[in-house]
């Protein structure tokens, strides 16, 4: 078999951790980094070059929190980011983050997310919540989902410690 894996590290290419704990491409030649406690990273592919985002207390366009656990990216082209502080939307143009504080509540921060077929943006931790940009929250469920993803039907398909879940939106 052929292959050959190439390593970044924070040591050889300047990623501010080497716990990663997602990876989103942006399809502009960028790929997004979420890291354990180095913030959001963003690598070049054309260049090389990675770019460090950080908590900045004193900076409120920086990224709320440095434990980065999910990135999503929805049907308008948004970069939504999960941190152990909340949600945060990500602008690469300007590299600036938008802090969401109403979902500030959810305890131990957003550990993931995804975006359903309605551009709703779900968040899953210790309860479980769908956002909708512009509009607010539209549901909280007191359920500790793992992940979803929804079928060509629209049903939301979910898993959890206690199984499968299917979720009609619809009923």
């Amino acid at each position: 078999e052929k292959g050959v894996f190439t390593y970044l590290t924070r040591e050889n290419s300047g990623l501010s951790n080497n716990c990663i704990k997602t990876i989103q491409p942006l399809g502009d030649g960028n790929v997004l980094i979420g890291t354990y406690l180095g913030g959001l990273n963003v690598y070049n592919k054309n260049t090389g070059e990675i770019a460090c985002f950080k908590h900045d207390e004193n900076n409120k366009k920086s990224i709320a929190g440095n434990k980065v656990w999910d990135i999503a990216i929805d049907k308008k082209g948004l970069v939504w980011v999960a941190t152990d502080s909340g949600l945060d939307r990500f602008d690469p143009a300007t590299q600036t983050f938008i802090h969401y504080p109403e979902l500030d509540d959810m305890k131990s921060g957003i550990k993931w997310i995804s975006v359903d077929d309605e551009n709703d943006i779900w968040l899953g931790a210790d309860i479980t919540r769908v956002y909708r940009p512009g509009f607010g929250i539209v549901s909280t469920f007191k359920e500790s989902l793992w992940k979803i993803f929804e079928d060509r039907n629209g049903n939301i398909w979910a898993t959890s410690n206690r199984g499968i879940i299917l979720y009609d939106k619809y009923e």
